[in-house]
């Protein structure tokens, strides 16, 4: 699983990660007790279920049941593979991992690691670019927007000269293959012959960030419009890009956050440059898309409420309509501030200043009073059009995850129209969900005694030898609580020990999220005889086992005397008999209670 990285470096990496130190770049971590807690980054929920326990490093939530170590954590954060999370934190803790061999090198130039180097370097190019000579232009344009260079320099602005290839020349000297330019979308094939030419040109550029400040793509604003050509251009998606999954300025705006509880939402780089010009730092922005899930999963981790500012044309109040749902069932309020016509938050906030922007605050419509407001006002007020608005109603609630949740928003939707909720109810056409459960459920186990000599295992490892050579894995009856034990026994068999960090890489992750879960807990046996509990179990399962036996018997017996089957009763009586006389010589052994 690990790849090329031998087993002896991703041990020295997790030693060295700090699975608290990691998971708080991403999640608000408050400490209770000995472990921390936060909103689960992974599913929506208004209660923080989402654990880390520093000592055994690892964390788990409670509600949606995901855990792991550190290194599946930015395997479902980041949606990374194995050997990527353990290059990354290789890179973080300062491990150096061996190096590929030659012949592998080619093969690796379109992953992550190669796009990162190459997208640096391309930025490194457009600010030198910028400060340049040729950059003139392009400064007087970003100085007459109110930015100045301090605030330039913060965010790596830069120039995409207007030649075709400026940028192509700069990478081909530093070695960087055209394919891989390519992939990162620096650069696009001819339509005719060969070679490459530059996709930025001619515009100001701004790099895009992930939360690790690494850049993973750009976007650009065209000095001077022409025909056929947008006037914003971003990057495409790649390997180290998903637009739907990073906001514009997170990476910096973290700390402030955190500490305000809030966030303004605009739709571009510029609206939120401008903003940071004038003092408000609790900014993000969206990047060419509409607000996703995941966006408001990564908010929910350091703000309570979002305001978004959106263009006040119908696309930008269209943007703010369609996000109602993912607020809602990511237990996230929203406001929607709309500003006086002919006006963006830049044009608004160069012309009116921060504090007329922080007053209007005040103007912020909720984002459900917004939606209906708007929703009921697009269509006729007759008959046919309020029964196209409540169509119209009912979809949107019906994209909305949870049935309280639901029942809240048509309670309100039901008031707004002048309805009844029994007649909402009734006219609710209910729309199939797949995907609706959360990811990581792990499957309900038969009985709780089989989990909690695992949690013994897991907690207490010295009890291993006892348990996992004790011949009880054909007595479980749960098929998660199984399949764990068997992994746990093969671990034991194969090394002598029991390693949890190793096991949850090594199992699968349902399996994975078991061992976070009972290992999150604690079993209140200090001071016990640890082998003593250990053997109780055991006997525990046989007896089980031999009780069922017996229940089973006892019914067919009945059976058979109420069916007079008289040859069938002789034998099962005899089987009983058989039955409890190998329970009493088990007994007289000392193997059960």
């Amino acid at each position: 699983m690990a790849g090329y990285i031998p087993e002896h470096k991703i041990d020295e990496v997790r030693n060295s990660a700090n699975v608290v130190e990691v998971i708080s770049s991403y999640v608000n971590l408050k400490r209770a007790g000995n472990i921390y807690k936060g909103l689960c980054p992974f599913h929506a929920e208004k209660t923080p279920s989402f654990t880390v326990n520093p000592q055994r490093r690892i964390f788990h939530c409670f509600g949606c049941g995901v855990g792991g170590n550190v290194f599946r954590f930015l395997m479902l954060q980041k949606g990374i593979s194995f050997p990527e999370a353990v290059a990354e934190l290789a890179e973080r803790y300062g491990i150096e991992l061996p190096r590929v061999e030659a012949g592998q090198i080619k093969a690796q130039q379109k992953t992550k690691g190669g796009l990162y180097k190459v997208v640096a370097l391309a930025q490194k190019f457009f600010e030198d670019e910028l400060w340049s000579q040729s950059g003139r232009q392009a400064r007087a344009y970003l100085a007459g927007r109110g930015l100045g260079e301090d605030l330039i320099r913060e965010y790596h602005l830069g120039w995409a000269p207007a030649a075709w290839d400026s940028l192509r020349l700069f990478l081909d000297s530093k070695g960087v293959p055209a394919d891989l330019m390519e992939t990162a979308g620096l650069v696009r094939p001819r339509r005719e012959g060969r070679g490459h030419y530059d996709t930025f040109r001619a515009r100001v550029m701004c790099p895009i960030f992930d939360l690790d400040g690494k850049t993973v793509a750009f976007g650009g604003r065209l000095l001077q419009e022409e025909e056929q050509q947008p006037k914003y251009l971003n990057s495409p998606e790649t390997p180290i890009y998903h637009k739907g999954r990073i906001l514009y300025g997170l990476e910096r705006a973290r700390e402030h956050l955190r500490r305000l509880r809030s966030v303004f939402v605009v739709e571009g780089y510029f609206d939120l440059l401008a903003l940071k010009a004038h003092g408000v730092e609790n900014v993000v922005a969206t990047l060419g898309t509409a607000l996703t899930a995941a966006h408001l999963r990564l908010l929910k981790g350091y703000v309570d409420h979002a305001v978004l500012m959106f263009d006040p044309d119908e696309a930008g109040r269209s943007a703010a309509a369609r996000a109602l749902p993912l607020f809602v069932s990511a237990d996230l309020e929203g406001r929607v501030l709309v500003l006086p016509s002919g006006h963006d938050p830049d044009t608004f906030v160069r012309a009116e200043g921060r504090e007329a922007l922080l007053a209007s605050m005040n103007k912020a419509v909720g984002l459900l009073d917004f939606y209906l407001d708007r929703t009921v006002a697009r269509y006729p007020d007759s008959l046919a059009g309020k029964s196209r608005a409540v169509q119209e109603i009912l979809s949107m609630i019906a994209d909305v995850e949870g049935p309280a949740r639901q029942e809240l928003l048509r309670k309100a939707a039901a008031e707004k129209l002048g309805l009844s909720e029994e007649s909402l109810r009734l006219s609710e056409r209910r729309q199939e969900k797949s995907g609706s459960e959360p990811r990581y459920l792990v499957e309900q186990v038969e009985a709780d005694f089989e989990t909690d000599v695992l949690k013994l295992v897991l907690l207490h490892p010295e009890t291993g030898r006892t348990i996992l050579t004790g011949e009880i894995e054909s007595y479980f009856e749960g098929a998660a609580a199984k399949r764990l034990f068997l992994a746990l026994a093969d671990q034991f068999r194969a090394q002598g020990r029991i390693d949890t960090e190793r096991l949850v890489e090594d199992i699968e992750p349902e399996e994975a999220d078991l061992v976070t879960g009972l290992m999150m807990g604690e079993d209140g046996l200090e001071g016990e005889d640890l082998s003593r509990v250990a053997r109780d179990y055991i006997n525990r399962f046989i007896s089980r086992s031999y009780k069922r036996k017996s229940m089973e018997l006892s019914k067919r017996i009945k059976e058979a005397q109420e069916a007079a089957d008289h040859a069938n009763l002789n034998k099962l009586l005899e089987e009983k008999n058989r039955l409890m006389k190998e329970m009493n010589r088990v007994e007289l052994n000392g193997r059960m209670l």
